[in-house]
């Protein structure tokens, strides 16, 4: 058998193994999404949320299944603006209303809205491309 023929072998074989990890991943994580959906549905119907971006949720979740996915993540793939995550062995979620205030450009409820005195009504995610987009505009033209 050449070498090169069983480094190609090897090569897929850890393509396999990382995409079916990855396909558990995925599969874990739009179980999650259901849980929080359901939770998020029942607190629509109690009159506590208008919808899920006014929600805190707190999703009770094996970690290690969530992987090294940050929690940035996983609010813009639940669609959230505050997740908290802990640590559990059976997966649920509560929603509360978030106690912070809306950005006015990316409809999130963020902590850092209103702290800015330039942009009061934009979170600071947002403030920050709003700044980046306005010094482009002011560049020099280049010669």
């Amino acid at each position: 058998m050449r070498v090169d023929r069983v480094l190609t072998d090897r090569q897929q074989v850890g393509d396999l193994l990382v995409t079916l990890a990855l396909g558990d991943q995925i599969d874990h994580l739009l179980k999650l999404r259901g849980i929080i959906g359901q939770a998020l549905e029942k607190a629509r119907q109690e009159k506590l949320i208008g919808n899920s971006l006014e929600a805190r949720v707190t999703l009770k979740c094996d970690r290690r299944l969530i992987g090294a996915i940050s929690k940035e993540e996983l609010e813009e793939f639940f669609i959230l603006s505050d997740l908290i995550i802990e640590d559990a062995t059976e997966s649920s979620a509560t929603v509360e209303k978030t106690p912070f205030a809306k950005c006015a450009r990316c409809w999130r409820h963020r902590e850092s809205v209103g702290q800015s005195s330039a942009h009061p009504d934009l979170c600071d995610r947002c403030e920050s491309v709003v700044v980046a987009t306005q010094m482009e505009g002011q560049a020099p033209a280049s010669t």
